[in-house]
């Protein structure tokens, strides 16, 4: 398999990137990419932060906030974490590559397109509790969703296994340890690969799973038709699956695209030149932005959950609500203001228009009773 063809599939693993960036299309990436670690650096140290201080609420608040939407959260610290070591490899890797082996390969594509999996699996599981204590309203399914909780984590982890087996089985180091490849190396095998673990199951399957009960929970939420335990449940699932796709839809956009080139074997040389720069440059940007959900999600508790809003960084976020809500209002009433000053207005001059006419009935009713005769000639 030539090298390119390589980078087209294996560009999520450190391996890859580190023979990717001594191509002579790529040298430049070494600067870019250090740059954006910075970044990503600060976005890390702000999203650790704020998990910290989520357990730190969770352990205050007891068992009371043992519930499963919050251990589902604690699930997705587990990811970010994942995440955050892929991201630290990564970088180590640029400056010095590692000697790799099959079962490093193996272990470092596992871990890039298993967390990948497992975060929509866990999203689409507490967005799917969320909904089922909405629609049968029983404090049951909270109970025995907290109860077997080890159980359906053990289970997304053995999807997050059976779904990622097969391309990580099919990855081997080279003889001389320097990147990896693949052991079925056919176009068809690639392409087939991107597709499903670069856009299908990492991002397309989890929206269509999710567009039923966001929408369903929305509406509840909107007609007010949830008590206050389930409606936080409710608002926590939702900003936290709404984070997901709307963070990661222009780096799976980039993904899409770059699978739907790949598909063109017949493109100018000029023009595959353009595709490398476009991916090295827009690649770290997106993910960057992909990234900024990790701060999302332990804000999310802090912004709904009224057993956090004493702990900080939940007394910071409700008195901004608080702020916002109160500028809210007075829009709302300066506008309802004016329209009941334009109501008024024209009901004056509706009983003005009306009183004009009341001098003429009256002076008509004198004269009849003036000339009684004349009146009765009338009748």
């Amino acid at each position: 398999m030539h090298e390119e063809e390589e980078t087209d599939y294996l560009d999520d693993t450190s391996v890859s990137q580190a023979s990717d960036l001594s191509s002579t299309h790529a040298r430049w990436a070494r600067s870019w990419q250090a740059a954006f670690f910075t970044l990503y650096c600060i976005v890390m140290t702000a999203s650790l932060a704020l998990y910290v201080c989520l357990l730190r609420a969770m352990a205050v608040a007891g068992r009371r906030k043992e519930h499963p939407v919050n251990l589902f959260l604690l699930l997705l610290f587990f990811t970010s974490l994942v995440d955050d070591a892929l991201i630290i490899e990564q970088f180590v890797a640029l400056h010095h590559p590692p000697a790799l082996s099959t079962s490093v390969c193996r272990l470092f594509l596992y871990a890039s397109y298993g967390n990948r999996i497992l975060q929509p699996l866990i999203v689409a599981a507490m967005l799917y509790y969320a909904w089922a204590v909405a629609e049968l309203k029983r404090t049951a399914v909270e109970t025995m969703t907290r109860r077997y909780f080890p159980m359906a984590a053990l289970a997304l982890l053995a999807a997050e296994a059976m779904i990622t087996i097969w391309p990580a089985m099919n990855t081997k180091a080279t003889d001389d340890g320097t990147h990896c490849t693949l052991i079925d190396a056919s176009f068809a095998t690639e392409r087939l690969t991107g597709w499903l673990y670069l856009v299908v199951f990492p991002y397309i399957i989890p929206a269509l799973l999710c567009a039923a009960p966001s929408l369903r929970l929305a509406l509840k939420l909107r007609r007010d038709a949830l008590p206050d335990a389930h409606a936080t449940d409710a608002r926590v699932a939702l900003v936290t699956t709404g984070g997901f796709f709307f963070f990661h839809v222009l780096y799976y956009l980039l993904m899409m695209g770059r699978e739907a080139e790949a598909l063109a074997l017949d493109r100018p040389e000029w023009r595959k030149l353009l595709g490398y720069h476009v991916w090295y440059i827009t690649r770290p940007m997106f993910a960057l932005i992909a990234y900024g959900w990790q701060i999302v999600i332990p804000l999310a508790p802090f912004a709904f959950d009224s057993d956090f809003a004493s702990v900080f960084p939940g007394n910071l976020v409700g008195s901004m609500s608080n702020r916002m809500r109160q500028q809210r209002q007075k829009r709302n009433n300066s506008s309802m203001g004016l329209s009941i000053t334009s109501v008024s207005s024209v009901s004056l001059n509706k009983e003005a228009a009306s009183l004009e006419g009341i001098p003429n009935t009256l002076t008509l009713d004198a004269n009849m009773n003036e000339n009684p005769e004349q009146s009765s000639s009338f009748v």
